[in-house]
């Protein structure tokens, strides 16, 4: 488990937002990928000290802008079910190594 990993699922769910919106989905563009997750990593290591984080990447397809805003509340939420699959998979590790 890693920044990166979370940082994914970030690029899912605003990158999801983005297609919703504009017809264009950018996680299908590898350039548009790298952007938004240089985007996401820098918002969520900003969270990390205080409560939101805004997302702004201009011209990120079809000459269209993503402006969101992300909080630690949102963030939080968003990562649970992969936290607790992690949180699984340690402790089935733990309990098959007799600890």
């Amino acid at each position: 488990m890693g920044g990166r990993d979370l940082d994914w699922i970030l690029l899912e769910k605003f990158g999801g937002e983005f297609a919703a919106k504009h017809g264009a989905d950018p996680r299908k563009n590898p350039r548009c990928i790298v952007r938004i997750l240089e985007a996401v990593e820098k918002a969520r290591k900003t969270i990390s000290s205080t409560t939101d984080s805004p997302i702004n990447i201009d011209y990120l397809l079809e000459e269209e802008d993503l402006n969101a805003l992300l909080s630690r509340t949102d963030f939080e939420t968003l990562i649970d079910p992969f936290l607790r699959r992690f949180t699984a998979l340690l402790k089935a590790t733990l309990d098959e190594s007799g600890k």
